[in-house]
């Protein structure tokens, strides 16, 4: 809806005879932008025998004035001149507040300073004034859209220092129907620059990593921006996530269910090896359905987290109780590695047979005093890399980001 400008003076044309009216219009004659701009008054005549009139402000405001389901985003909000400079812009809510926002310094153009709300109502009043002092004015009422449904994300790590293994994780919690859209609204910034590249585990969740293990010292920053963005079904971003954090030394843990040996480097040198007990193997059925087996899973491992202690019980897995595979005991120095119940962890019995057999129930028995420093020495992000064994880890049991190849990563 255009706002027309201030009525001029009408000026007196010299001589008996009179001439026809001259209208004056901004740029592009007649151009109307769906938004509200200063317009003349049909019939305005100029002050000045014989000379043509002056063109007037145009100011653009967009959303237009009267319009209705607007975006809330930062680039929803406009105002824009031709043939003048913006003099002042006001944007109020429905309660009088003013809202944040910048005005160029060339004074051409004026952008939101923050986001709006959904469903709610605002008014941008602008003024602006030609090189030879001409003013005019706009204003745009308008209402933003109210979504059918919202979702809101977490981003996985958060603000801190982590291992070279550590994969970037976005997660809704609502099914994405629009993926593209998603991905148009997410970014990782490392410094320095590393390849890397995104791909999704379900239809809300989406994993971002480099196409080689972290460097030490890179810094990494993540921003989950779909606050206002239709990610389809009317399914709305219902606020923005961000996260910086840091990557630590490299820690890679290297455990060999064949020579039933665990050696950890530290930034590439070996700086321990001890022995362990891995997952004894064999598979069984149970009376209740279950179908369990006891191999270690093959493959890079993220440490998720670590609790000392923690308590494992094997009907976690389908194991029933009072079978003679079932246990449920309080474990300490508990590094977890995968979501099927992975652990490095102490053993204090049997310790005899560490080293020298594999009789555990898929988890990576460690022996007092290593178990310890292990478990002070490693933390979420590094890597616990199983070799040999008949089982590989799934890509989506715990952080398995490293088993699928790069070449087959994107999707």
């Amino acid at each position: 809806m255009s706002v027309r400008s201030r009525r001029g003076v009408l000026g007196a044309l010299a001589g008996a005879l009179a001439l026809p009216v001259l209208a004056a219009c901004g740029p592009e004659e007649g151009k109307k932008s769906g938004a509200s701009g200063a317009q003349p008054e049909s019939g305005q005549q100029t002050a000045g025998a014989g000379k043509p009139a002056q063109a007037e402000a145009a100011i653009t405001i967009t959303p237009a004035n009267g319009a209705t389901g607007a975006s809330p985003s930062l680039s929803a909000v406009t105002v824009k001149v031709d043939n003048g400079t913006l003099e002042q812009v006001v944007m109020t809510n429905q309660a009088g507040k003013e809202v944040k926002g910048t005005l160029a310094e060339d004074k051409k153009s004026w952008t939101l300073g923050e986001p709006l709300g959904y469903e709610k109502s605002y008014t941008v009043k602008a003024s602006a004034v030609t090189a030879e002092g001409k003013k005019s004015e706009a204003t745009s009422q308008f209402t933003t859209l109210k979504p059918a449904n919202k979702t809101m994300p977490t981003i996985t790590p958060g603000n801190g220092t982590f291992g070279v293994g550590q994969p970037v994780i976005v997660k809704f919690d609502e099914k994405i129907k629009d993926r593209k859209a998603a991905m148009q609204h997410l970014s990782v910034t490392t410094s320095p620059q590393v390849e890397g590249g995104w791909r999704w585990f379900s239809d809300s969740e989406v994993h971002w990593r480099p196409k080689e293990y972290w460097k030490t010292g890179t810094k990494v920053t993540v921003k989950a921006a779909v606050y206002g963005v239709d990610l389809g079904g009317g399914l709305y971003g219902e606020d923005d996530r961000s996260t910086t954090f840091s990557i630590g030394k490299s820690k890679i843990a290297i455990a060999d269910p064949d020579s039933k040996k665990m050696q950890v480097y530290i930034d590439g040198a070996l700086v321990k090896e001890f022995p362990v007990s891995l997952g004894k193997g064999g598979v069984k059925n149970f009376a209740n359905g279950k179908t369990v087996d006891y191999w270690t899973r093959k493959g890079p491992h993220v440490v998720i987290g670590k609790q000392n202690p923690v308590r494992m019980t094997s009907a976690s897995y389908g194991v029933p109780a009072g079978t003679t595979e079932s246990y449920d005991q309080v474990i300490g120095y508990a590094v977890h590695i995968s979501y099927a119940g992975e652990y490095v962890h102490l053993r204090d019995w049997k310790l005899g047979d560490l080293g020298k057999v594999n009789d555990s129930h898929g988890c990576i028995n460690v022996g007092p005093g290593n178990a310890q420093w292990f478990y002070e020495t490693f933390g979420q992000g590094d890597i616990v890399d199983v070799k040999n064994g008949p089982k590989m880890l799934e890509p989506g049991d715990g952080w398995g980001d490293w088993v699928i190849p790069y070449s087959q990563w994107a999707n």
